[in-house]
């Protein structure tokens, strides 16, 4: 540690420093806190809530043109496909939400830390030689460390059920109420609707999810400089808004191996400060040094004061705006110019014109309002990556018979379990009938409706399991480092919005196959030609010819021909297989066929011809005379559209193009 040159008297203490930087820190933070909300509710009013309300509407008006609303029109099998098809819209909407908010944590993870070296830093008149923690912890105290109770995605998982039981509540009282589809679906999206209640519980998480992340980036950064730091320090944001438990705490010195640590509740807005050691403690030699600089590294505890008496301190403090480079003070950043005076003269109370929904700040703008302090901290070393282990082609077989025959067994007790329900309220429903006959009241008669939830729920178990047994493939397939394959879709006019969407279900199932360690790519990029409608798709030149009539599995298909001419080797090992399979060496094998006369299909032109084998497809054999192949880009085609049959049919080809996209062939 080195001593700079001198330094003026009459410095504030480095613990008051670190500590007002910290508040001023929480200011910007409850901003961006505000703006990343925001593009979450916004992801959720664009995408999925406009999704749901549209099955609802659809489904419902088809129900009552055929069977009528009624109380009992929940047990028909059309309301229970419904709703099926609304659990998924809402499942998969939920997990986009979870995975955005992951990011933006991770982010904040990686910028708190930097944002605390840099502080503590900037505090001092001495390098102190700070460090920072590595990725791999950062990342775990995003997904492994649970608040409140629960992990992120125990939290959102939560969400997502509580959802779908509302929905189904909801719509089970309207429909025993008589209401119409409007005033069911009003009961969604109204004011204080369901919707409603979904973006509060998002905002909620977020905003906690935030707070927490922040105190225990900032708490392994406090631990790898605990040679440095004497204390953490409980800071509350002390106004009409803070719970007690929040106002007990304010100015509690915090063991950094014990805690307790923030959040104490959801939607806390508690901070975690921290307190250096004096130089003394430091074992540094500062008897040579300037007075101001043995002062600022004294030790000393700040008192403790409530956040409009930092205010009011702090109100001409200037803070630098990096979008117009004009100085501002903190004051202003804060209130503005006009209420900064208001506040001044003691006019209004801090409480009556500020909250946490104010100005809103992205994460971007945040990094760039603290550049200065981030510069200080220089950057996170990422922990050494091992190469993913992938599972060979016979692994990934051996994997996917395990998992069916468990998906079997499941389906086959719950489809049993159903039929024992199902005459179980028959039996209720037979006795009620009688005991009504009799003159009964039916008020009075057991009800059959929880034996009715509890039917609907296992008929969902049902076709979720169905679901995953349909997907269990690539699934198993999918990789944990993704390479992007970009296709470029610029399109217009009638049957463009069929292109765009079929193209990025062909592009997302195959990036999420393809491992980027394995290609040593983080990106791929295709083009696009538009071709008219039924056209035959090709591929040229890393260019895929495809019209409005192309599902997403042509789409895989031609952008396998796009792999294999962006990676050569691809193509070599295509070439290698067929070349095995076709027995070229045999002089009994009965060699190029026409394609016409193996399949049958006379739209295939006499030029066409394959090699004849026991291919599941006789296209994966064709032949051309530039070397290509038609055996990745078939292979990748049954991969998205009929995994299971191409791997009973022929596992030798299943092995091989496994092996392919996983790099055991090149």
């Amino acid at each position: 540690m080195t001593v700079p040159a001198p330094v003026a008297a009459g410095i504030r203490s480095a613990n008051e420093e670190i500590r007002d930087r910290l508040i001023l820190h929480a200011v910007f933070l409850q901003r961006m806190k505000t703006g990343e909300v925001r593009r979450l509710v916004k992801f959720l009013n664009d995408d999925v809530f406009p999704d749901l309300t549209e099955i609802y509407l659809g489904r419902l008006a088809r129900i009552e043109a055929k069977d009528g609303l009624d109380a009992g029109t929940w047990t028909t099998r059309r309301y229970r496909d419904m709703m099926a098809q609304a659990d998924l819209v809402i499942k998969e909407g939920m997990a986009e939400v979870q995975e955005r908010t992951g990011d933006l944590l991770f982010k904040q993870a990686q910028h708190e830390a930097r944002f605390l070296v840099g502080t503590i830093q900037s505090a001092v008149p001495i390098n102190l030689d700070l460090r920072l923690p590595n990725l791999q912890l950062l990342r775990s105290v995003v997904v492994s460390r649970p608040f409140q109770g629960k992990l992120l995605k125990e939290w959102y998982g939560d969400q997502t059920e509580a959802l779908q039981k509302k929905v189904r509540q909801q719509f089970r009282i309207g429909l025993a109420e008589g209401e119409s589809i409007p005033q069911l679906v009003r009961r969604l999206r109204g004011k204080g609707g369901l919707y409603d209640q979904t973006r509060h519980g998002v905002e909620a998480i977020t905003r906690t999810a935030v707070n927490h992340v922040t105190t225990h980036s900032r708490l392994e950064t406090g631990k790898r400089n605990e040679s440095v730091i004497q204390a953490g320090r409980w800071l509350s944001t002390l106004d009409t808004k803070t719970t007690p438990i929040c106002q007990a705490r304010d100015g509690m010195k915090i063991d950094l191996q014990k805690g307790p640590f923030p959040p104490a509740h959801i939607g806390c807005r508690s901070d975690l400060s921290f307190e250096l050691k004096s130089w003394e403690e430091l074992g540094i030699d500062l008897d040579e040094a300037p007075p101001g600089t043995r002062e600022s590294l004294n030790g000393a505890v700040p008192e403790t004061q409530t956040y409009p008496e930092w205010l009011r301190k702090n109100l001409d403090r200037e803070w630098m705006d990096p979008k117009t480079k004009k100085t501002k003070t903190i004051g202003e950043w804060v209130l503005g110019k006009k209420k900064k005076e208001l506040f001044r003269r003691g006019n209004l109370r801090l409480d009556q014109f500020v909250d946490d929904h104010g100005k809103a700040l992205t994460f971007d703008e945040l990094e760039a309002l603290e550049a200065k302090v981030l510069k200080k901290a220089g950057k996170l070393a990422p922990p050494p990556k091992p190469k993913p282990r992938l599972l060979r082609g016979h692994e990934v077989r051996s994997k996917v018979k395990t998992n069916l025959a468990r998906i079997d067994d499941e389906i086959k007790a719950l489809e049993a379990q159903s039929e024992s329900q199902w005459q179980e309220i028959g039996r209720m429903e037979k006795e009620r009938f009688e005991a009504i006959r009799k003159g009964a009241d039916p008020a009075t008669l057991p009800s059959t409706a929880s034996l009715g939830e509890g039917l609907d729920r296992t008929v969902q178990k049902v076709t979720q399991l169905r679901r995953n047994r349909s997907t269990v493939v690539q699934d198993i397939l999918r990789v944990d480092d993704p390479m992007k394959v970009v296709l470029d879709v610029n399109v217009k006019g009638r049957g463009s919005s069929r292109i765009r969407s079929e193209a990025a279900r062909g592009s997302e199932f195959l990036q999420s196959i393809l491992s980027r360690t394995v290609f040593g790519r983080s990106q791929v990029n295709f083009r696009f030609q538009r071709l008219p409608a039924r056209e035959r798709a090709y591929h040229w030149q890393g260019t895929v010819h495809l019209s409005s009539t192309h599902a997403a599995q042509t789409y895989v298909h031609e952008l396998g021909h796009a792999l294999e001419w962006k990676f050569p080797k691809m193509g070599e090992a295509a070439r290698d297989f067929l070349k095995t399979r076709s027995k070229l060496d045999d002089p009994k094998w009965p060699g190029l066929q026409k394609l016409s006369a193996i399949t049958g299909n006379k739209r295939y032109k006499a030029r066409e011809r394959a090699w004849k084998d026991r291919f599941i497809h006789p296209y994966m054999g064709k032949f051309y005379e530039t070397g290509s192949t038609e055996i990745s880009s078939m292979a990748l085609e049954y991969l998205v559209a009929d995994p299971l049959r191409l791997m009973e049919k022929d596992p030798e080809m299943f092995d091989f193009i496994v092996d392919l996209i996983r790099g055991f062939h090149f």
